[in-house]
């Protein structure tokens, strides 16, 4: 098989269609014709040509990928799911994910960090919700918990849960509600925000003094 031709696309002239004996074969984009060094008048046979499509298919891999990076961070699982549905080949994920690892760009342990921290700033939560949404995004349970550890320190977490507990009693209570309804409405919110009782029951001692701090039934 002999190229006899490599055009721009017109539509896309970045893009080259090559020919082979006369007919349009593949369409690729500049890294792959420079990576596969191609030229009109070459002979190639049928394996160069699939050689050629793979690269085409890791190339538009990757720009898929770098596209969904341009949105936010993501997780090693979350990219390779989100490629998946892109109908990908497995195999070539693997390649390209491994390419963005080495290249620093996919990082599980950076991504947990910077998400617990954006959350703490954005949405103050503790420790058993910001592993659940870093489960959800894809982190391992082993990185989760390293990230909690060095991120979000016993005093920061306290401080976190005493700022969404002052903003909860400036907005939602009303005078005249019964304190008793206020202290539970307050634990029901905390908890579901992810802090533990440890940490809700001095909080209750010092922002609700009057109440009980035992445990709710």
């Amino acid at each position: 098989m002999r190229v006899t031709r490599i055009a721009p696309q017109k539509k896309r002239p970045g893009r080259k269609n090559i020919y082979i004996d006369g007919n349009f074969a593949i369409g690729v984009g500049a890294e792959t014709l420079l990576r596969a060094g191609v030229r009109t008048g070459d002979e190639i046979d049928v394996q160069f040509l699939s050689t050629i499509e793979r690269t085409e298919r890791e190339s538009a891999l990757k720009a898929s990928a770098l596209r969904l990076l341009s949105y936010r961070a993501r997780s090693v699982r979350e990219m390779s799911d989100r490629l998946k549905r892109k109908k990908f080949p497995q195999e070539e994920i693997g390649v390209v994910l491994g390419e963005l690892e080495r290249a620093g760009l996919l990082d599980d342990q950076r991504f947990a960090r910077m998400l617990i921290r954006d959350q703490m700033m954005l949405r103050p939560s503790g420790k058993a919700a910001l592993k659940q949404k870093l489960l959800r995004h894809g982190v391992s349970r082993a990185i989760a918990d390293e990230a909690l550890q060095e991120v979000l320190s016993e005093s920061s977490e306290g401080e976190g849960a005493e700022q969404v507990a002052q903003k909860y009693l400036a907005v939602r209570v009303r005078p005249g509600i019964d304190p008793a309804v206020v202290r539970r409405r307050l634990v029901g919110f905390l908890t579901r925000r992810g802090y533990s009782w440890d940490l809700i029951k001095p909080l209750l001692a010092r922002l609700l003094p009057a109440q009980e701090t035992d445990p709710p039934e």
